[in-house]
């Protein structure tokens, strides 16, 4: 019935999630995650990029050139 709109649907997540990972990583690598006293890291890489995106999206007007850093790490990772 609605297969085409659950294709689409799972597509954008998918690059979302994409995106969000391939920040957390770029991030990481200027500013690395701390590494807790059990050996792991502070949070994930997955969430480092979303909470990065998060912030710049919301903060758009002042943040413009990172907000075109992370759509050229879409375009070229």
């Amino acid at each position: 019935m609605h297969e085409k709109r659950i294709e689409k649907l799972i597509a954008l997540l998918a690059i979302a999630l994409t995106w969000a990972h391939l920040v957390g990583e770029w991030v990481a690598i200027h500013n690395p995650l701390k590494i807790k006293k059990h050996g792991r890291k502070e949070m994930s890489i997955f969430r480092y990029g979303l909470d990065y995106l998060q912030y710049v999206l919301l903060n758009i007007q002042d943040h413009f050139l990172n907000f075109q850093r992370c759509l050229s790490i879409l375009e070229h990772p």
